[in-house]
């Protein structure tokens, strides 16, 4: 009978400073998340500019926090280059055309106005339905997902009635009947609120 290799595999040490390439997996709360070769922790990477889904980018490890390691953009990444995002809250202005542009069928323009102002929660809801339907972008249930979450997770309903319906369905994340009744229970509740 063949020996087995018992030995847990030790996780990766990083020196602060020292160069990693990670790739940009979704966007978080104040910036991205990243894969990291050899490493089952996610990356960090704190930022007001724009990256994509997929994109391979150089970084500088800084420490870690828990199950996750905090990132800077290495020295070679041209950020100037780069469109930032709007901290906080959007002007209603800029929503508001973002989303006369979503009604009106120009899908592009909804895209571009709401990736500008993506730390946004109802930018975020816009780009989840924007992604779910392959509107202006590539169809990405995986990425429409992740911005209904983000919205979902700041209290908008829409974005929480749609995050319920796709772990109900198994739709860009795996199928999970707790957290869609537990999404669900929050519309419902925050729909009597609303009522009262």
């Amino acid at each position: 009978m063949p020996k087995r290799n018992n030995k847990i595999k030790s996780l990766p040490c990083y020196e602060p400073g020292q160069a990693i390439t990670g790739t940009i997996k979704a966007p978080d709360v104040g910036g991205y998340r990243l894969s990291i070769p050899d490493d089952p922790r996610h990356g960090f990477l704190p930022t007001d500019h724009v990256f994509q889904r997929g994109e391979r980018v150089n970084v500088c490890f800084i420490g870690s926090d828990g199950d996750r390691l905090l990132l800077t953009p290495a020295p070679e990444v041209e950020l100037s280059k780069r469109p930032r995002v709007l901290r906080g809250v959007a002007p209603v202005k800029l929503l508001c055309d973002a989303f006369d542009a979503f009604e009106e069928g120009q899908f592009s323009k909804a895209y571009d106005l709401a990736m500008s102002m993506s730390t946004d929660p109802g930018a975020q809801c816009l780009l989840g339905k924007l992604f779910e339907d392959g509107s202006g972008v590539e169809k990405n249930l995986e990425e429409a997902f992740d911005w209904y979450k983000l919205s979902a997770e700041q209290g908008v309903i829409e974005a929480q009635e749609r995050l319920a319906a796709f772990y109900d369905l198994g739709v860009g994340t795996e199928r999970n009947a707790k957290e869609a009744a537990r999404w669900r229970g929050l519309v419902n509740e925050a729909r009597s609120v609303l009522h009262e």
